[in-house]
């Protein structure tokens, strides 16, 4: 793969992800076993790291301080994109990135903004991404149906793509 090949991957992956508010975000619990929840994607920087905010209290936090390898599962369903990101969490207390990424709606979380004691950031460097990319109109997805049934064949519905992310580290 060129440098301007893997230029385009990373791009169309901060793109996509820019596009889909929620993930999954999946840590490790103590006994070992993977443990999902539902995060609010807060950014996307140009070198990939993906920003959420969690509360110092959350169980997460004790998880990322044990295992900071995490995987992140974004879905849209409505346009059939869908990526799995793998990564290591950092956990970040900064002032000035939180007042960037602040939204309104997180005063639900964080009523005292975001200078609230509870914040804490959460950073998800990505090392690697897979992504399914299944955006096609009803039509072409309709006519690779057909074509499928009147050959017998499996039909092609879109593309699947790895992105290797080098690391800063």
């Amino acid at each position: 793969m060129t440098r301007t090949d893997h230029q385009q991957d990373l791009e169309l992956l901060k793109n996509l992800i820019r596009r889909i508010e929620y993930a999954m975000l999946a840590t490790r619990a103590a006994k070992g076993s993977i443990v999902s929840r539902p995060v609010q994607t807060l950014g996307v920087d140009d070198d990939a790291s993906i920003w959420f905010f969690t509360s110092r209290k959350s169980r997460k936090v004790a998880q990322i301080r044990r295992d900071s390898h995490v995987e992140l599962s974004y879905s849209d369903g409505a346009n059939k994109i869908f990526i799995s990101v793998t990564g290591k969490a950092e956990l970040l207390v900064d002032q000035q990135k939180a007042i960037e990424l602040w939204k309104m709606g997180q005063t639900i979380f964080f009523p005292g903004g975001p200078s609230d004691p509870a914040l804490l950031l959460l950073r998800v460097e990505p090392q690697a991404a897979r992504i399914w990319d299944g955006n096609e109109s009803p039509i072409a997805i309709l006519r690779k149906f057909a074509a499928a049934v009147l050959r017998s064949e499996a039909a092609d519905l879109g593309v699947e793509k790895n992105v290797e992310i080098s690391s800063k580290h």
